[in-house]
């Protein structure tokens, strides 16, 4: 057990070192121009995706949604994510923010936030990230794998 909390305390040290040294590297890009905010409550959250200007998500792990991201284009606010993972699927780059690879390329994109169009973001959020686009998404490959295994008059 004590083996475990010492792995565990580590673990969360190593993450705060990782977060305070990425932040470091933004502040040496852009001084006192970007601002770290922390944890906001969920009830909160959408009143920072409004004001805000945009974005970052400098993500170091694959992925594999980004709700994040996807609530802060239905705010109106452009999205600038490193490429990983689901990224690419969720942020049409120079439409609804930028897709980077560098911190230097992020803090470049910055500079360009204002050529993104917030209702742009919005829309697209609307368009692709509803419950019904899910669905009738979901209906679709569903259909397709009964089309393929039983034809298209098949029983599923």
């Amino acid at each position: 057990m004590a083996c475990h909390e010492s792995f565990r305390s580590l673990r969360k040290n190593r993450k705060r070192r990782k977060r305070k040294n990425l932040y470091a590297d933004f502040k040496k890009f852009l001084g006192d121009k970007i601002k770290h905010i922390g944890f906001v409550p969920y009830n909160e959250l959408y009143r920072y995706y409004q004001k805000a200007k945009g974005l970052l998500v400098p993500i170091q792990w694959e992925e594999p949604f980004g709700l994040v991201m996807i609530e802060a284009m239905a705010s109106g606010t452009p999205v600038i994510a490193f490429r990983r993972g689901s990224v690419p699927e969720v942020i049409t780059d120079g439409k609804t923010g930028f897709v980077v690879d560098t911190i230097e390329e992020m803090a470049n994109a910055i500079k360009k936030i204002g050529n993104i169009d917030r209702g742009a973001c919005r829309k697209y959020a609307e368009d692709n990230f509803t419950v019904e686009r899910m669905i009738s998404s979901y209906e679709k490959v569903f259909n397709e794998i009964k089309d393929v295994n039983f034809g298209k008059n098949g029983v599923f």
